[in-house]
């Protein structure tokens, strides 16, 4: 009896320690819109809107501010999320790429990491309206 119920509370433990590996690894809902900013950089401010499906994201990303991004919308041209990892590239008025590495917070209510666009500068976005 013992020997069973020690068995039953691995088995349960092991359960509860794979079902939480797997959440973890599954991808974050980062769909919406997004404000962000740069941090030594021209830019006064972004927005982001995020379109998710499973791991593949799509959207647009705006510029505010003078750059060789320009202000008009740019496509994300790949999108991709892994576990709380985000990046995207989009290319910018001068033909040349924004290629973003991010980190999700735990809470899902922010972004941060670095972007490169000809330097490399920090980036922080937060869910609208948060």
């Amino acid at each position: 009896m013992r020997r069973r119920l020690a068995l039953t509370g691995i088995v349960s433990v092991l359960v509860l320690v794979f079902s939480g590996a797997q959440a973890q690894d599954a991808p974050r809902d980062v769909a919406g819109r997004w404000t962000g900013q740069c941090h030594n950089c021209p830019v006064r401010s972004f927005i982001l809107v995020l379109r998710q499906d499973d791991e593949q994201l799509a959207g647009m990303l705006q510029a505010i501010g003078r750059s060789g991004l320009g202000e008009k919308e740019m496509p994300l041209v790949t999108g991709k999320i892994s576990g709380r990892s985000v990046g995207f590239r989009v290319i910018g008025a001068d033909g040349m790429a924004l290629d973003s590495t991010l980190t999700l917070s735990r809470d899902g209510q922010t972004m941060e990491g670095q972007g490169r666009h000809r330097a490399t500068f920090g980036l922080s976005f937060s869910r609208a309206g948060s």
